[in-house]
């Protein structure tokens, strides 16, 4: 809508950085009241609880105890265009809104700091207008499926296809044994891999087969190479469409196109206007009610996501009746403002300031699909993906991320390091055995960790599905790798892998459990409800760490056979030692990125006294039955970190610090269950220990 604007607000431009809109909150209601755009500044603040936030704010004085807390009455209004620092000349995306002080500080010492949270509204200009030279973002189409919209996912597509040498097909240890030197491979592959010469999946749907239907289609019987497009959505709760033995013979006669759901249909149509003739959904190309068809196409999902033109991501859907084209609704409030051009300083058209926001974490990372286990791996293999989300349709890649609201050919920081990358990676460090041995399982290990600490967040309709819902990734990342996937961690960092633990009591979303049967119970695929890694937060890397354990084997049957040196510890803290001393002494290490406060933790200590630490217990059972049990530690890692000043410690205090994990003992000889990880000192000094020989089931 166009309405008058009070003289605070007509100041804005797109060029505004630091402007001071109103001196208090007060100032923004009594505005609001007539003013269009204040109103829509007030209501962004009140949704994001800032001016509480705000007037709640107290500044820490000093960083010594006993130190003091003011209040500080600071509730101003502040906007900027892109962010209150950005360069002056960036082109505008969105208006960035803080409320408080903007920053305060002691002069000398600067122990003071505050800087005002934001929020944000979005903005736009239309194409081909003036102010398109000053904003990036433009508005929306009417539908997601129009021709606008379709020609603009064609170029996204294309720009990756013809620009983008990381993101070509060909990324297997085949292709890396016959590469070339790195600068000639992306061209290499591109001159390989066209799209009517990837190698088709078993079985995919010919939508070009009839005009009112298609057909499934085995690969092999139309030469078995072609292009394809790859759905990637939420089957949901409804009764679905598939196939099965039964119905197999008819689904490669026809299939109506009335008888698919409505994600499905959408699928087909955008494959069609795409100008591809197949595409795979899983639910029609597996048979679902063989076991053998779908654990073989489970373990080629890879090569599915991987080699697909481009995936169609149902992001907003539940089920399939969702589909793919949300229905596009205005903003719930907009305000037309005059573009004033800098050169000339005459009005020339408008840009407008909207309350209908967009950004990554709500668009994809927290959306209806990214809840969902299963298509953790599809977005992580997938080669190129449109994301088919409520608010509009955005386009990701090795190399770039695309929305419909962008300026054209602008795109914004690719996301983060892909497993494909590893093999740039190896191609680079190919001729360098040494580094290739340390950096690849570092690197594989680094970015498992945060896609476990992920996908245990996700949901599965069935709980079997646990590890098979990875296996397509984990066959991609050890065929180019060639280290061993172990029950969801990998052989060449085993030792690392094995440092994870539940969530805190406070985090669980749900009671957690060690679901018997599913994994042994080292591996993390064990429990249900997500789990950290302990030993990659930012403080570990810092530390001299050092292995103490040395893993032998690990069995087809999940026993892992590790040498190593055993303690015996009790629960709880008595004596000269109280628990507070040890939360106060392992607060000030610091070795743990932990997420949360040490209540969280179980006390234990030897029975000599010479032992203390804490337990994260796996399961909230065994906080129970480790009541009166005596708990088995195995020493893992000896950390020493190399900024503690051991001459401030006191003689009788913390020596030693090592991760544990925590076993406890079977009918079988030597043989032990984990339940638990966490940290142990020792108090007096080293003692000799025996190394045994035991096993982990």
């Amino acid at each position: 809508m166009s309405s008058s604007i009070c003289t605070a607000c007509a100041n804005i431009s797109p060029a505004t950085r630091l402007l001071r809109l109103h001196p208090d909150v007060s100032s923004l209601r009594t505005s609001a009241i007539s003013c269009p755009l204040c109103c829509m500044i007030l209501g962004a603040l009140d949704r994001a609880d800032l001016i509480k936030k705000a007037e709640e704010y107290r500044a820490h004085k000093d960083g010594e105890e006993g130190s003091a807390y003011v209040l500080v009455n600071d509730t101003s209004v502040t906007v900027s265009i892109n962010n209150h620092d950005a360069l002056t000349d960036e082109k505008a995306w969105s208006l960035i809104i803080s409320c408080g002080p903007m920053k305060r500080e002691s002069f000398m010492r600067q122990t003071e700091y505050y800087k005002a949270p934001e929020t944000w509204l979005s903005i736009y200009a239309e194409e081909g207008s003036a102010a398109a030279g000053a904003v990036m973002t433009r508005p929306l189409t009417n539908d997601a499926s129009s021709e606008g919209a379709l020609g603009l996912m064609r170029k996204w597509i294309k720009t990756c296809i013809d620009g983008h040498e990381k993101c070509q097909w060909g990324y297997s240890r085949k292709e890396l044994d016959m590469a070339g030197p790195s600068e000639q491979e992306g061209p290499r592959l591109k001159a390989k891999y066209s799209e009517e010469e990837i190698e088709l999946p078993t079985r995919v749907i010919d939508v070009q087969a009839f005009e009112d239907g298609v057909k499934l289609v085995e690969s092999s019987s139309v030469g078995g190479k072609g292009c394809f497009t790859a759905l990637s959505h939420c089957w949901g709760k409804i009764k679905h469409f598939k196939t099965e033995h039964a119905t197999y013979d008819q689904r490669k006669t026809r299939i109506c196109l009335q008888e698919l759901p409505k994600t499905f249909r959408d699928a087909v149509e955008i494959t069609r206007k795409l100008d591809v003739r197949y595409l795979w959904i899983d639910s029609i190309c597996i048979i679902q009610d063989s076991t053998e068809d779908w654990a073989y196409e489970a373990s080629r999902m890879a090569s599915v996501y991987m080699n697909s033109y481009v995936t169609l991501s149902a992001t907003f859907a539940v089920d399939g009746n969702g589909g793919l084209f949300s229905a596009r609704v205005p903003p719930p409030s907009s305000v037309s403002l005059k573009y004033i051009d800098n050169s000339t300083g005459l009005q020339d058209g408008r840009w407008t300031i909207h309350n209908r926001n967009t950004n990554w974490s709500e668009h994809v990372r927290r959306s209806v699909l990214a809840s969902r286990a299963w298509t953790l791996q599809e977005k992580e293999l997938a080669r190129r993906t449109l994301h088919f989300a409520s608010d509009q349709v955005s386009f990701e890649c090795h190399e770039s991320i695309e929305f419909e609201t962008q300026r054209p050919g602008v795109g914004t920081k690719a996301r983060s390091v892909s497993f494909q990358y590893l093999y740039w990676i190896i191609l680079g460090l190919r001729n360098n055995a040494i580094a290739t041995a340390i950096l690849i399982p570092s690197l594989v290990m680094s970015r498992w960790c945060r896609i476990v600490e992920d996908y245990t967040t996700r949901k599965l309709t069935v709980e079997s599905d646990k590890l098979p819902a990875l296996e397509g990734l984990a066959n991609y990342i050890a065929e180019l790798t060639d280290d061993r996937y172990c029950f969801g961690l990998w052989r060449a960092s085993l030792d690392v892998g094995l440092m994870w633990r539940t969530a805190p009591y406070a985090d669980a979303d749900e009671r957690r459990g060690r679901v018997r049967g599913r994994a042994p119970t080292w591996s993390w695929a064990s429990m249900s409800g997500r789990v950290y890694f302990a030993v990659f937060g930012a403080k570990i890397l810092e530390a001299h760490i050092t292995d103490v354990i040395d893993i032998s084997d690990v069995g087809a049957d999940g026993i892992l056979t590790v040498s190593g040196r055993l303690i015996s510890l009790h629960r709880g803290v008595q004596d000269q030692w109280g628990w507070e001393q040890v939360v106060k002494f392992y607060r000030r290490m610091e070795t743990m990125d932990v997420k949360t406060n040490m209540a969280a933790y179980e006390p234990v200590r030897s029975q000599n006294q010479q032992w203390f630490g804490f337990a994260a217990l796996d399961d909230n059972g065994d906080v129970e039955d480790s009541q009166q049990q005596v708990i088995t530690a195995l020493l893992m890692r000896k950390m020493a970190r190399k900024d503690m000043d051991a001459a401030k410690l006191r003689a009788e205090q913390f020596k030693e610090s090592y991760l544990v994990l925590f076993l406890r003992e079977t009918d079988a000889e030597q043989t032990y269950e984990r339940i638990g990880m966490g940290q142990v000192f020792l108090c007096d000094g080293s003692e000799d220990m025996e190394t045994r020989l035991l096993h982990i089931v």
